[in-house]
């Protein structure tokens, strides 16, 4: 696999996680305020509340640090 589509493999799987790690968040979020209030939750509002958390921002730092890393590493390399 070449540099080129080995980084943008490597940046759509990033983009997979950050959504899946978002959607799950989100839905959480969610459903906590279905089940305690009983009102539906607006889906802006849910991410809004999801990306402002420490937690969410944390993961999505470790995710970008192991795939900038992994990149980092297959730029090092000479091509075959």
């Amino acid at each position: 696999m070449s540099k080129w589509s080995f980084i943008m493999f490597t940046t759509v799987i990033f983009a997979a996680e950050i959504l899946l790690v978002t959607g799950v968040g989100m839905t959480a979020v969610a459903a906590h305020h279905y089940f305690t209030l009983g009102e539906i939750f607006n889906a802006w509002q849910a991410f809004l509340t999801v990306a402002g958390h420490w937690l969410y921002q944390l993961i999505i730092l470790f995710l970008l640090i192991i795939n900038g890393r992994g990149l980092l590493f297959r730029l090092d390399d000479k091509d075959v």
